[in-house]
């Protein structure tokens, strides 16, 4: 399988994660896990025989793991910390799915130019996918989503900002207004 790993949220010296988790920095540590912030291609890896894969000399902050296989995908968010020596995490790869929807209006009528972003449920990282852009009829499509539950995240000129409740890909269409 192929093994990919993006980096996400701001970078900490060990000495300033040592202050934070300590109480003697003010910073939230929970604020290393914003993963819109400085999104990067950390590496990039083959899976061996077995399955397995090692990443080396990662620097502290929080990672999306991201193993694809033909048709099959995992996904998993883990966050390095100074304590952590080395970290394993267990990938399951499962089918892609597919969930599609539409931004409405609270009168109803489809919102044109909305942003639209997908977020895995139960990860710190955004998925690897590019966000969409509604057209007239406010649709927008996410194909080849990892299976399980997905929040998006929705922005337009002249409206706040919209979270989803969560969705399950293969259900029926959604509509966000």
């Amino acid at each position: 399988a192929d093994v990919t790993l993006t980096a996400g949220g701001p970078k900490y010296s060990k000495p300033q994660l040592e202050a934070m988790m300590s109480g003697e920095d003010s910073t939230d540590p929970m604020e290393m896990m914003n993963p819109t912030e400085n999104r990067e291609m950390a590496g990039s890896v083959q899976t061996d025989a077995a399955g397995a894969f090692t990443f080396s000399d990662l620097a502290m902050r929080a990672y999306e793991v991201r193993a694809d296989y033909r048709d099959q995908i995992a996904t998993e968010g883990v966050m390095l910390a100074p304590f952590m020596k080395e970290h394993s995490i267990q990938l399951k790869l499962s089918n892609r799915g597919s969930i599609q929807g539409k931004v409405m209006n609270e009168r109803g009528l489809p919102v044109e130019g909305a942003k639209v972003s997908p977020t895995k449920e139960h990860t710190f990282s955004p998925c690897n996918l590019q966000t969409q852009v509604t057209g007239m009829d406010g649709a927008f499509t996410f194909d080849n989503l990892e299976q399980g539950s997905w929040t998006f995240t929705v922005r337009a000129d002249g409206y706040a900002p919209l979270r989803s409740d969560a969705v399950e890909t293969g259900g029926v269409p959604i509509t966000l207004t």
